[in-house]
Formats: structure tokens, C-alpha cells, sequence
């Protein structure tokens, strides 16, 4: 600490020589008399705890300590005394800050550092300033009832001050106010706030969430993660690779880990995966994985599955849920452990869209939830939110905005206004909204998560592209063309700067450009986007993979709203091969290609092969009226008229025929019969006795029976179907 002040005060005499005398004298005891005297501590002190600079708090620490543990002792007096306190804070603040604590009226707020106020509400607003364009001044009014609050400190030191008749009151760290009300009167800002206790029992969830883990883990490490949890991310590595130049062997894999962990946190992947296999190989020569040391496996399960690979993402989780269910002490670590891994296999298959198995997982581990924890509590909430996410893909969508909104409330009561979950749950917010078409709702929540986002994340994070990426559809779906490239080129340009080549993400940008592109008619643009897409899937995917399937129907289908019918078979005829090995691949997917083929071999007048490809169709598809499949049979009748017209007897013969078998297959007898009447004129002509008497010997045989209404197309393909027969020239 005095060389840290030394180094901060080097050009100032004056000062310096106090950081001596400091040195010399201090006493634990009097800590308070230097907070209040000295500018060079308290300056100090607030700055870094309001920078939140980790190498200066380490090194204050110790100051840092007595000085809270004498507030506590002041603080007895006045607790004993019992008294309902109104306090003053005079603080000049800009716009930003002012709308921040508008927008969080009812909610906690926490000061970064010590906080010094006065009973005398005119000596408070000596402190408030000139208000201007961008400032203004503030006045906070703190109601502090000691007889109603346990755990915020505060302690008179008014005889500690130079200055007489101030009144003043110090309050400890931690102490957490509810924003009652901000309100403005002429040039001054009042914002009204109360001490409660309420920071403190989030502190004891998290405390009691974290037991396991406090226990297990040196206070040195827990510094680290809690900047982490507080997602300083970048203060966590400076402070880590602190450690690492002076840790003793036994912290060296627990540094790694966290190293790991804030990597990940950041997006930078490569570098979480690294030092988690550091971690791993100094974890393995240590007589083998240890249960306190398993969650590295967890660590590079998360980062390989961010990076694209599920199934050396999910190896790492199924070895580390095995790891834990041999061990005795599962029920102890379940809370800590179990059920998270258990929500990092549900996201696994949920990247995967297998979303029958990531619900699966997800509620096992709500399970868990439940069982240990309340139903208020972060880690049951987030787990609510993430089978919510399941429940929209599953089109439930009242369903989902209650629950999204009822962790909104959770995580506003318990988290910073910045924190990222609040992010990702304004993320599923716009996702519900925009499901319902309710775009601009959608789009407000997407701005919010992005404004969160940008704060708390550098330049090029992935989580940044993949709320763009979110916007940029919601344009898209708007017909805003304009804000959706521009957006999409924002998430792009991130994703080729800071991933691999053949990251998946990349391709989720490289389908939406192809998107945009499709739904503009720029079909030539959209199938250069989707052919760089289907070049990354087919390099880092299984090539018998649903996703592949997927992008050469998409191909397929651009060139056949191109009218380049024959590049449009080539990938129809390979996502058909590849349909035949898997097993996921939706029906209607499968239906449109073969529709779609028939029509383009109908229009090529080639009959045998439109026929291959329609008749699938129509026995798939179930239970139509006998009306439509009756307009069905007299456009064959009507076309088979057409061809006899034209001397074209074995095309005219080839349709009646069409129509007969459909009618026999289809509809009941008595319409059955009936058509059978005005058939033999075709067959005459076709002046072939032999099969005349073999075709009256079937006829008389079928119409004795009764023919139910078979398998049949549905009616937008039968509408599709006689659509292209009719313009047949």
C-alpha cells in the first residue's frame, strides 16, 4: 500500500511526506481519522474502489479492513441509541447517470466505495455544483431506520473532521439503498432512498449457493471468481496472471481454471481452451482427477461447445456427469455441480436442435433446482428461462412471455441493471415478440440487450453479432432492408475478425445475408452466400448432418425460383440422397422437393419422371374431400379431351387412365361407376379389343366394391398440382 502511494503521489512533497508519517504511526484504531483527514487515502481509496482497479484494492486490502471493522464498532453506538436518521448526499451527476437511476426507480442501488453524508441538508448541497447542458445537481435523501436494518454499517464522524458542525456520517462498503423516487425541482435533482437489507440476503443466497465451492477454494482464487461473477472479466485476468507469477504449485491448476473461465466470459474461446488444458494435463499428473478439480472437464465442455464442436463438447460433460454420479458425496455436490452440467447438455442439443433432449435436460436439472433451492432463486429462474426458450420453439408463446417476464422481475431484484443475464433474457423477449409478429416490440428488446451488451463486452464479442444477427431478421421480417444488411454486416464483420474460418456462427451470418438477398429476388447474391454457407458446413459438420440437408434444399430451392431448373435438380437429387441415412429431417421438408421436382419435370413434358416424384406425395398426405380429389380427376379428364383433340390419342389415353386409377383408389363406388361411362370412347379409339375386354372384366369386378378415400396430397399441393397441369401448352 505505501509503495503503491509513493508512486501515486511521487511529484508531491507535500503529500509524500504524510505517506511517511502514515507509514510510521498507523494504528488499526485509526483507521476512520485518516479516511477523514488525509486526502491522499480517501482520494485513493474511492477512486479504486470506484474503478473497481484491482492491483490498487489488493493492495489496500488490509486499510481497507480496519477501516470498515472501526465503522462497524462506531456503528453500535448509534444502533444501541435507536434512531430514525434522514441523511443528505450533495453529488454533481451527468445525464446518463441520472437517467440510469430514473429508469431503476424501485429497484437497489450500491455506491462504489465508501459513502460520506451529512445530517444538514445545506451543507450537503455546498457539494451539488453548477447544473449545465450535460450536469446537473443532485441531492440524495437517504431515510436510514437503525432499529429496522441489520446490516448497513454506518458511524458519526464528525470528531474526526477538520471542519466543525458538518455532521457527518460515514457508511460502510455493501450498503444497499432502494431508489423511492427521482424528481426534479427546478435546477436540482431530488432522489429520494432508503437503507435496507435487502443486498445483504441476496449476499447470503450467494454465499449459501457458493459454500461448497468457499470451502474447497483459497480466499486468493475467490477474489478472482468474484470479479468474474461481477463480470469484470478483463480485471479478472489482470488479476490471475497476477496470481500466476506468484502462486504457490498447489493454486496453480485453480488460477489456470478461472483463467479459463474469464476467457470465456469474454468470447476469446482459443484462449479459455488453453488454459483449461493447461489446467487439465497439471490436474492429470496429480495422481489423476481429483472431485474438486472435475469441473475443468465442465470448463472445456462450455468452451468446445461455443466453439462449434458438440461432440467433443458433450464427451466432456457425459465424462464429468459420470465422474460425480460415482462419487459418494453427489448429493452435497449437486448444487454446485450437477445440475449446471446438466443445463450445459441441454444447450449442447439445443445448438443442435434436438430440442426434445435439451428439454429433457432441462428439466432434470429444474428438478434439482426445486428440490434445493427456492423458486425465487437465480439459478431456478434461469433454468425456467432456458425451458422457456424450448417452449417458444414449440410455438407456446403466452406461455413463454410469462415466464420470461417473471424472471425479469427476479434478476431485477437480485442483478446490476447491466448485468448480461438481463441481457440474454431481453435477447428471448424480442425472440417471443418477433414469433408473433410483433416486430417492433421485438426490436425495442433487442436494443436493450445490445445497450447492456456494448457495456459490458469489447469490441467483436459474439454475443454482440448474435443480437445483431437477431435485429437484422427482425428488419428483414419488416421489409426494412436497409437496417437489416447494415446490421448483418456489423455481425459479419465481427465474426470473420474474430473466429475461425470455419467457426459455426460464421454460417449463420452467411445465411441470413443469403436471406435478405432471397426475399429481395437477388437470387444470384442469395446462392452466393448460401454456397460459402454450405462450403463451411461441409468441412466441419458429418456430411450426413441435418444442417446440410437443410442448406442444399435452400440452394435448391433458389435456383428453382430462378427458373435455372436444371442447377436446381442437382441439389434437390443430393439432398434427397442425404435424406435417405437421417432420420430428423421433416416430412413437409421432403414433400416440397419432390413437388417441386415433379413440377419441373412436368414442365419439361416429361411425364414418367413427374409422375415418380408426385405419386410419394400423394400417398403421404391423408383424407381429402371427395369434392377436390373429384376436380382433380376432371382436370385429367379435361386434359385427356384436349390431347384426343389434337390427335394425340396415346397422351389422351395415358391421362383418362390417370384419372380412372385415381377415382378407383379414391372415391366411392357410385362416382366410381358413373365416370366409368364416359370412358369408353378413349378406349374404343384406342382400338384395342383385348384390353377393352380385360379393362370391363376389372370394372365390373371394382364396382362391387366400396373403395374408402385413400392416402392422397394435401390441398395446397393438389391445388399446385392441377395448377401446373392446366398450363400445360
Amino acid at each position: 500500500m505505501i509503495n503503491k502511494l509513493k508512486e501515486r503521489y511521487q511529484n508531491n512533497n507535500r503529500q509524500l511526506k504524510l505517506i511517511e508519517h502514515f507509514d510510521k504511526t498507523f494504528r488499526i484504531e485509526d483507521s476512520i481519522k485518516w479516511y477523514t483527514r488525509q486526502q491522499f487515502i480517501y482520494k485513493t481509496i474511492n477512486r479504486s474502489l470506484r474503478t473497481k482497479d484491482i492491483d490498487e484494492l489488493y493492495g489496500y486490502r488490509y486499510f481497507i479492513g480496519s477501516l470498515s471493522k472501526n465503522l462497524s464498532d462506531q456503528y453500535n453506538l448509534i444502533k444501541d441509541y435507536g434512531a430514525k436518521l434522514i441523511l443528505y448526499h450533495g453529488v454533481h451527476l451527468s445525464n446518463n447517470e441520472i437517467d440510469k437511476l430514473k429508469t431503476n426507480e424501485g429497484n437497489l442501488i450500491s455506491m462504489n466505495g465508501f459513502l460520506s453524508t451529512t445530517l444538514s441538508k445545506s451543507v450537503a448541497l455546498k457539494f451539488t455544483g453548477i447544473s449545465n447542458e450535460n450536469r446537473h445537481r443532485v441531492l440524495f435523501e437517504i431515510e436510514c431506520d437503525t432499529d429496522l436494518i441489520e446490516s448497513v454499517i454506518l458511524a458519526s464522524i464528525d470528531e474526526y473532521s477538520h471542519i466543525l458542525d458538518e455532521q457527518d456520517i460515514l457508511f460502510d462498503l455493501g450498503a444497499t439503498f432502494e431508489i423511492l423516487s427521482v424528481i426534479k425541482y427546478n435546477n436540482l435533482y431530488l432522489i429520494k432512498i432508503k437503507a435496507t437489507d435487502e443486498g445483504t440476503k441476496i449476499i447470503k443466497e450467494y454465499i449459501e449457493l457458493n459454500r461448497q465451492k468457499m470451502i474447497t477454494t483459497s480466499t486468493i482464487i475467490l477474489w478472482g471468481i468474484l470479479l468474474i461473477e461481477m463480470d469484470q472479466y478483463d480485471n479478472a485476468i489482470k488479476y490471475f496472471n497476477y496470481l500466476l507469477s506468484n502462486a504457490k504449485e498447489e493454486n496453480i491448476s485453480e488460477i489456470y481454471i478461472n483463467l479459463g473461465l474469464a476467457y470465456l466470459k469474454l468470447g476469446k474461446i482459443d484462449d479459455a481452451i488453453k488454459n483449461d488444458h493447461s489446467a487439465y494435463d497439471l490436474i492429470k499428473r496429480k495422481n489423476g482427477l481429483k472431485i474438486n478439480n472435475h469441473s475443468i472437464l465442465a470448463y472445456l465442455g462450455t468452451a468446445y461447445r461455443l466453439n462449434g464442436n458438440y461432440e467433443i463438447a458433450l464427451s466432456f460433460f457425459n465424462k464429468y456427469i459420470e465422474d460425480l454420479s460415482t462419487n459418494q458425496n453427489l448429493n452435497i455436490l449437486k448444487k454446485q455441480n450437477y445440475s449446471p452440467a446438466l443445463i450445459n447438455i441441454a444447450n449442447i442439443y439445443f445448438n443442435m436442435s434436438d430440442y426434445d433432449r435439451a428439454l429433457e435436460m432441462y428439466l432434470k436439472s429444474l428438478e434439482i433446482n426445486i428440490d434445493t433451492f427456492s423458486i425465487e432463486t437465480l439459478q431456478t429462474v434461469r433454468n425456467i428461462n432456458n425451458i422457456s426458450t424450448i417452449l417458444m420453439k414449440q410455438g407456446k408463446f403466452h406461455l413463454v412471455l410469462e415466464a420470461f417476464f417473471h424472471t425479469l422481475k427476479v434478476f431485477e431484484k437480485c442483478l446490476l441493471p447491466t448485468h448480461q443475464d438481463i441481457a440474454r433474457l431481453f435477447i428471448n423477449i424480442g425472440l417471443t415478440f418477433d414469433s408473433v409478429k410483433k416486430y417492433d416490440d421485438a426490436l425495442i428488446y433487442y436494443k436493450k440487450a445490445l445497450y447492456i451488451q456494448k457495456i459490458l463486452f469489447p469490441i467483436g464479442h459474439q454475443d454482440v453479432a448474435v443480437t445483431l444477427n437477431h435485429m437484422g431478421m427482425t428488419f428483414t421480417k419488416k421489409c426494412d432492408y436497409k437496417n437489416a444488411y447494415e446490421v448483418f454486416l456489423q455481425a459479419l464483420t465481427m465474426r470473420e475478425e474474430f473466429l475461425s474460418f470455419n467457426h459455426p456462427d460464421r454460417i449463420i451470418s452467411l445465411l441470413n445475408f443469403g436471406n435478405l438477398y432471397l426475399v429481395q429476388k437477388n437470387y444470384t447474391e442469395a446462392i452466393v452466400y448460401y454456397t460459402k454457407a454450405l462450403d463451411i458446413q461441409e468441412k466441419i459438420f458429418s456430411h450426413e448432418h441435418h444442417i446440410i440437408f437443410s442448406t442444399l434444399v435452400l440452394i435448391g430451392d433458389t435456383y428453382y425460383d430462378d427458373d435455372q431448373v436444371n442447377d436446381s435438380l442437382v441439389y434437390y437429387k443430393k439432398a434427397l440422397d442425404l435424406q435417405k441415412n437421417l432420420s430428423n429431417i421433416a416430412i413437409n421438408q421432403v414433400l416440397s422437393i419432390k413437388i417441386n421436382m415433379g413440377n419441373i419435370f412436368l414442365e419439361q413434358d416429361n411425364y414418367n419422371e413427374a409422375v415418380i416424384f408426385y405419386l410419394p406425395v400423394i400417398k403421404i398426405n391423408e383424407a381429402l374431400v371427395e369434392l377436390v380429389i373429384y376436380n382433380i380427376c376432371n382436370n385429367f379428364d379435361m386434359l385427356s379431351t384436349i390431347w384426343k383433340q389434337q390427335d394425340k390419342m396415346e397422351l389422351a389415353f395415358d391421362f383418362k387412365q390417370r384419372s380412372l386409377k385415381l377415382k378407383e383408389k379414391c372415391l366411392f363406388d357410385k362416382i366410381f361407376r358413373e365416370s366409368i361411362i364416359t370412358d369408353g370412347n378413349i378406349v374404343l379409339n384406342k382400338e384395342d379389343a383385348e384390353n377393352e375386354i380385360k379393362r370391363r372384366k376389372y370394372i365390373i369386378t371394382m364396382s362391387f366394391r366400396k373403395q374408402p378415400i385413400g392416402s392422397i396430397m394435401t390441398v395446397f399441393v393438389l391445388k399446385s398440382f392441377m395448377f401446373r397441369f392446366l398450363n400445360i401448352k
